[in-house]
């Protein structure tokens, strides 16, 4: 096989770098013809920017100390502008007083392709790698999520039974004797001596008095840990109806008592308030109970204000750092009818003393918010000097 003929690309040049020869399948490819290249170019101008900074910084200085050099990666620029990556072997000869290179090389375009693939599934190796190990945590993490979550469940079952025995004791256990208590001191009121003692009858009378105290807190307290075990019935509210309902438990003078503004109980989405009609209703006439046990006569006759109206609020109100706004069904209850100047931040708290003028322990306000909870709202209470405003908030389905 002749020189022209070599699957490879074979060239030589002097020591100035002038092509001295070059055969036919390297010319093919670079697009030349012998005689615009031999003796005419220098090896320099057929390269790349790249190449040609490589040739002059590292080939040239390494050929000329070792005589030789082996896998040289060069990337020749061809007539058309094209690239072609070659990788060569060179030898330095002495020929009749002159120096010169003798280049043997072979395109590796294909190789370069294969090494570009072999990077690119090495990186996605590692990356299935990374992420399987991310899995592992996550798995690791879901284990643990579930673990805490069956110690839950099981708190939670414990609580269950806990709080059917203390529904159990609140029902029967311990109204039962206040109930016999209460009729003793009943019949030795109306059985008293007319030469009794008057502390003796002042104390019959406190003892009576702080028995059906305590049976009506206990009945509070039932109806306070019977919530949790309630089924809710959800259905579209409309809350003039429940505002009548409570008018009507409490043989309020709507027209007096209460002034009721608003039914925007939609949002421009076309969003609606769903909600338990019952405990909405238990809800405002416990807020009612709550003021009327401290209503003063010398007060305005307008005793209510209730107002509703769709806002946009934070669903994150707990997490200061989180922002998403949604519709939120705005409730403004405000009663003017009580001199309650113990409404604080701790308002809601159960056993609170209900009143500082009056000391009564009462689960009214406690009883509100769980059920404003249960119905996935909130509740907040700003304290007047006369009465007091609750916002309520529930979301829209």
């Amino acid at each position: 096989m002749t020189y022209d003929a070599m699957p490879c690309y074979l060239f030589s040049f002097s020591n100035d770098g002038t092509i001295l020869r070059i055969n036919r399948t390297f010319l093919t490819d670079l697009g030349y013809s012998a005689g615009e290249v031999v003796g005419k170019k220098k090896l320099e101008q057929l390269l790349t920017v790249g190449s040609r900074i490589f040739f002059q910084t590292h080939f040239y200085p390494l050929i000329k100390m070792q005589k030789k050099a082996n896998e040289i990666f060069l990337s020749f620029l061809t007539k058309q502008g094209d690239d072609i990556p070659v990788l060569l072997n060179v030898v330095v000869a002495e020929c009749a007083d002159k120096i010169e290179m003798h280049c043997g090389g072979m395109q590796i375009s294909r190789r370069n392709q294969f090494e570009r693939e072999l990077l690119e599934a090495k990186n996605i190796l590692q990356k299935a790698l990374d992420e399987n190990a991310e899995l592992i945590a996550t798995r690791d993490k879901l284990k643990n999520a579930e673990r805490k979550l069956e110690k839950q469940l099981q708190k939670l079952h414990d609580k269950s039974i806990d709080q059917i025995e203390l529904n159990k004791v609140l029902t029967h256990d311990l109204q039962e004797p206040l109930r016999k208590v209460n009729l003793f001191s009943s019949k030795l009121l109306l059985d008293l001596d007319p030469n009794i003692k008057p502390e003796s009858f002042e104390a019959l009378q406190k003892i009576t008095v702080f028995v059906d105290r305590v049976r009506q807190l206990l009945d509070s307290l039932n109806k306070f840990n019977s919530l949790d075990s309630m089924k809710m019935a959800k259905s579209k509210i409309d809350f003039a109806e429940i505002v009548d309902v409570v008018i009507k438990k409490h043989s309020i003078d709507a027209s007096k008592a209460i002034h009721f503004t608003g039914n925007a109980l939609k949002s421009s989405s076309g969003a609606v308030f769903v909600s338990d009609f019952k405990l909405l209703v238990d809800l405002f006439d416990e807020l009612i109970k709550n003021a009327q046990r401290f209503d003063s006569a010398d007060l305005p006759n307008l005793k209510f204000r209730i107002s509703t109206d769709v806002v946009k609020l934070n669903v994150f109100s707990k997490n200061e750092s989180r922002f998403q706004y949604e519709d939120r069904l705005r409730i403004i209850f405000e009663e003017n009818c009580s001199r309650n100047y113990g409404l604080e931040a701790n308002a809601f708290q159960l056993f609170k003393l209900s009143n500082l003028v009056v000391d009564e322990l009462g689960v009214g306000l406690s009883y509100c918010r769980r059920i404003v909870q249960i119905l996935g709202g909130d509740i907040v209470v700003s304290p007047k000097e006369i009465g007091a405003v609750f916002t309520i908030t529930f979301p829209l389905e």
